[in-house]
């Protein structure tokens, strides 16, 4: 939900505004990146292609792509204090070798397969793509989560504040 806001410093300071002393906030997103640990990302993989295309199109917009990451730095503008981050790695496809991780990566895998298209509607045609164009590069996207020799996964960042005791 952050990227497409084009000031969560706003939404946050109406929650502040809106909450009771003590109250928290809990902020949930993927952070817009493709990540790997152990070199085995090609820098030409389509997924990431498409997660830079995404920070061009949404700063043409006016947003960030990314802005799950800077979750803690826009509590904390607001006022919110015991912040608190937990980030969980979401592997594209099922190459993980522990059976939990690789059931996340099915799932993810799908999800994302369902969100290029959404995306794709809007922020492609955006950065002058055509509608073939973005039928073949999503169908090179879904066979590139399918490549167990790529190690890339998103990330989950949860961010969560608490609004000060002894404020109004």
């Amino acid at each position: 939900m952050v990227p497409i806001l084009r000031s969560p410093i706003n939404v946050l300071k109406n929650v502040y505004e809106n909450l009771r002393p003590g109250a928290w906030v809990e902020l949930q997103d993927v952070d817009g990146m493709v990540h790997c640990d152990d070199g085995t990302l090609p820098p030409d993989w389509p997924v990431l292609v498409f997660t830079n295309l995404m920070v061009e199109a949404f700063a043409k917009l006016g947003t960030t792509s990314h802005a799950a990451v800077f979750g803690g730095q826009y509590l904390a503008q607001c006022g919110f204090v015991n912040i608190q981050h937990h980030a969980v790695k979401l592997p594209y496809g099922t190459w993980p070798k522990d059976k939990r991780m690789r059931l996340i990566g099915k799932l993810y895998q799908t999800a994302a397969e369902e969100f290029f298209p959404a995306m794709g509607a809007i922020q492609l045609p955006l950065l002058g793509w055509q509608p073939e164009e973005i039928e073949v590069f999503f169908a090179h996207c879904r066979n590139a989560m399918k490549d167990p020799n790529v190690h890339a996964y998103g990330m989950m960042h949860f961010w969560s504040g608490q609004k000060p005791w002894g404020t109004s």
